[in-house]
């Protein structure tokens, strides 16, 4: 058995980082479920050396049980604990684009990031498509997406997300944030702008951006006032479109991803 100290990130959310330990004790224990090959066993919070640690055993530290370790929410580093000292593991994370996508925003009612990432995987671990958790690229949905820090982790991920958020200015805050990130990081894109018809009547006016890399991971967020039914605007990017909303791509050096967002009326 080998004995591993996974070093815990610190939270800028004080209230969240008092119960961050228990937290990945219990993410810890979904992974082992399916995501891991082996569950661990002895898992408990330990001090070493001043700084707190989620330690417990595992039969062989594997490339596969790293990576699942490495994209726990609570993991900042992850070392060997043996008779010497704390060995130090590469991590294998499988984020491929800046991390600022979840970092940069800031504003009154943000979830916390470290938070988001737990629940997205704790629905990923208690699927029956958890042992696929580093090999598939899952479609998160969020109904209430807010300005998209759920749909902004599932693209660090390298999945597609959908979600739906009734307040129209939110849908507007993100998709000027995202088109701004685009831009700043470079990702190829392109805009168009068309109408949303249902039955001949105009629903919205539908902002679109799209690029067809080869490999895509699609982000799109609906704004819809379900309890009036007045029409909006929207804006709206993905790499496909079911149900007649628009699309949008990034292309990254080694993966893309895709953002936007969509108003509709009900």
């Amino acid at each position: 058995m080998e004995r591993i100290a996974l070093l815990l990130s610190p939270s800028s959310n004080r209230v969240y980082g008092r119960q961050s330990g228990a937290l990945a004790l219990a993410e810890l224990a979904l992974a082992g479920r399916g995501a891991l090959e082996q569950p661990a066993s002895g898992a408990a919070q330990e001090v070493i050396g001043g700084v707190d640690y989620l330690t417990f055993e595992v039969p062989e530290l594997t490339q596969r049980a790293a990576t699942v370790l490495s994209n726990l929410s609570g993991t900042f580093a992850i070392f060997r604990a043996t008779g010497s000292g704390l060995v130090p593991v590469d991590k294998v994370p499988l984020t491929t684009l800046p991390d600022d996508l979840v970092t940069i925003q800031r504003y009154q009612g943000k979830t916390n990031e470290q938070f988001t990432r737990l629940l997205i995987n704790a629905a990923a671990f208690v699927s029956d498509l958890a042992p696929q958790y580093i090999d598939r690229r899952f479609c998160v949905f969020d109904p209430m997406c807010g300005r998209g820090t759920t749909l902004n982790q599932s693209l660090l991920l390298g999945w597609d997300a959908k979600g739906i958020e009734i307040d129209g200015k939110d849908v507007e805050a993100y998709a000027v944030f995202i088109e701004r990130w685009l831009k700043d990081h470079r990702l190829k894109h392109s805009i168009s702008f068309s109408p949303l018809r249902r039955d001949g009547r105009l629903l919205a006016s539908v902002w679109r951006r799209h690029s067809p890399p080869p490999k895509t991971s699609t982000v799109r967020a609906t704004s819809s006032d379900s309890m009036s039914g007045q029409p909006t605007h929207s804006r709206s990017s993905s790499s496909s479109d079911l149900d007649r909303s628009t699309s949008s791509s990034a292309t990254h050096p080694t993966a893309s991803a895709t953002a936007a967002a969509r108003k509709e009326a009900a």
